[in-house]
């Protein structure tokens, strides 16, 4: 810890990742976007990266659980017939996709109330977690996460989730805007994209601090856990 104009700033891992200051942010790790079975797969993307990614994620949610750290899912959510989307909104879903307006999907992803909005199974939240469901990229817009942060004297964020280039950075991004330190656990976020997902990556490289979930897990056993 280091003093910057009077106030105390965390300069190690151990300082900004202590239990007590730090959540555990899950990004739309649903199964629309992850399971094999969800509208991205069957619309021919790479899930490559996400089997191995939702097991690392796996054994950091249990040594959170463990050491007594928040665990919050964020869950991206749609209505139908693009209900829950404005005109910008949906321009930006054409930029996005590359598509003509006569080419965007009837159907969309993380439809409310259905097994694709749903968290993927082998990291189901557990009864103390917090679900936070959020309509925009970023899990900070019109959602209660920054009340549920600060009612919990939350300092740092550990950001896990999908994907890289889009929901991960603008939560990210909004949790600095926040005033929240911002940790990428870099073995646990992947997009479909994988020239998107480096190039996000180096971007955020020179944000925020960036470890990987191992890293994570050896400095809470250090305080005197064994997971």
């Amino acid at each position: 810890m280091i003093e910057i104009a009077g106030k105390q700033v965390p300069t190690t891992l151990e300082e900004m990742v202590d239990p007590q200051r730090a959540a555990l942010i899950l990004v739309d790790i649903q199964n629309d976007y992850c399971a094999l079975g969800g509208k991205r797969a069957l619309d021919g993307e790479d899930m490559s990266l996400y089997s191995a990614m939702i097991k690392r994620i796996a054994a950091l949610i249990s040594a959170a659980h463990q050491k007594g750290v928040l665990v919050i899912y964020v869950q991206n959510t749609n209505l139908p017939d693009y209900r829950s989307d404005s005109a910008a909104r949906l321009r930006f879903k054409l930029n996005v996709r590359g598509v003509k307006p006569e080419e965007l999907p009837r159907s969309e992803y993380a439809l409310e109330g259905t097994w694709g909005q749903q968290i993927v199974d082998a990291i189901a939240p557990q009864s103390d977690d917090l679900i936070v469901k959020k309509y925009r990229p970023s899990a900070f817009t019109d959602t209660p996460l920054d009340l549920l942060l600060r009612s919990n004297d939350i300092q740092t964020v550990l950001i896990t989730g999908v994907v890289t280039e889009g929901c991960v950075r603008s939560t990210a991004l909004d949790a600095s805007f926040h005033d929240y330190i911002v940790i990428l656990v870099e073995d646990c976020i992947g997009s479909s994209n994988r020239r998107l997902h480096a190039a996000a990556l180096e971007v955020m490289r020179a944000q925020f601090d960036i470890t990987t979930s191992d890293q994570i897990i050896r400095v809470w056993c250090a305080r005197g856990e064994t997971f």
